[in-house]
Formats: C-alpha cells, structure tokens, sequence
C-alpha cells in the first residue's frame, strides 16, 4: 500500500518546508504556495541533535547562508549591476552605486525543539541570518568638476525568523487522520517565514 498524501498550504521556505517533512515524515508530501520556492534545499551545515526524556529531541545547526539571502534593495533598474541611488548632494552630475547583494560574512544559526508523543508531534524552530551589504560610492560625472563623496557603510544587522507546527493525531475521525498548524514570523530573514527571492 503506497503512502497516503498530505497537502499543506504555506509550506514554503527552509523551516516551513523542514517543519512540513517532519511533521508529515511518513506521508508522500505536496506542497502547495505561491512563493517561487517551496522545497527543502540542500546547504552546507553542521547539526547536533540531542535526544532527551519523553520524545523530545533538540537540534542546534550552523549553516551556510547562500540559501537565505535575499536583496535588501530592489534591484529593478537593472539585474545585473548595482542598484542605481539618486544621491546627488545638489548637483545633477553625481550618482551612487549601491552594492545590494549579500555577504555571507557569519554562518546561519538555527535551532529546533521537537516532540512525539502518541497524540502526535509538535516543532518550535528558531533561526538568525545576518544581513549585510556593500558600501555606498558617488563618483563625480567625467568633467563635472564634481569631488568623490564617501558615505557610511550601512550597518550589518542579525535578522531572525521563529516557527511553530503541530501535528494532532485524530484516529476517532477515522483512522490515520491528522490534523497540522503551523505559523512563521521573520524580522530582516524573510526566507524563513516563507517568503524567498534568492541574490548574489
């Protein structure tokens, strides 16, 4: 007898699409989302799961972010150079050149917390990207007479994303039935709560 087919809606991004395999690891799963990515990808990691008392397991991982990132600014004067900036200090003849793409200067950190019992399983994940970009540069037109202007860098800030899932068991409905919730929330690490545009 083949698996039985589990369809999850939202299921996209790196944890969500984690959350969902685990949750649903004996099933053949479908995911269904309108993101551009919606499957487990394969990263460069190192992990350490510890299992507990009661069915609870806990995981700690280093991973490498080249998954994760995403633009911080919308790169939609041209794909392939750097995001034009209307800095002109005044004068009409100067232009700065942000370098958006990220780089991967820290590992990801993320962890989980996990338990299956005979009413079913339940995750709580938690993840940190660090965003950080190139620097800014103006450069005068040739023969403007403009001078160079050095603005500051922006500051690399930690992004960080939390989800949470469970799977309920329901054999009084009929045997084999499930029910499954889950939720993200990101803050500066969207590819975690599912939303993904990957650059650089």
């Amino acid at each position: 007898m083949g698996k039985k087919r589990v369809l999850i809606t939202g299921g996209a991004g790196f944890i969500g699409t984690h959350l969902a395999e685990q949750l649903a690891g004996e099933h053949e799963l479908i995911l269904l989302d309108n993101f551009r990515r919606n499957s487990l990808q394969s990263t460069n990691l190192l992990a350490y799961t510890a299992t507990l008392s009661n069915g609870v397991t806990a995981t700690l991982s280093v991973e490498d972010p080249v998954f994760t990132r995403s633009p911080v600014f919308s790169p939609t004067a041209t794909a392939v150079a750097p995001v034009f900036v209307g800095y002109t200090g005044g004068r009409p003849s100067r232009y700065g050149n942000v370098d958006a793409v990220q780089r991967s200067r820290l590992p990801d950190f993320v962890g989980a917390l996990r338990v299956d019992q005979a009413w079913g399983s339940a995750q709580i994940s938690a993840a940190t990207h660090e965003i950080n970009v190139g620097n800014l540069s103006t450069n005068p037109a040739a023969g403007a007479g403009g001078v160079l202007t050095g603005i500051r860098h922006a500051n690399s800030v930690q992004g960080w994303g939390v989800q949470g899932g469970v799977k309920i068991n329901l054999p009084a409905i009929a045997p084999g039935d499930t029910l499954y919730l889950q939720g993200a929330y990101a803050n500066g690490a969207q590819s975690y709560a599912g939303y993904c545009m990957v650059a650089g």
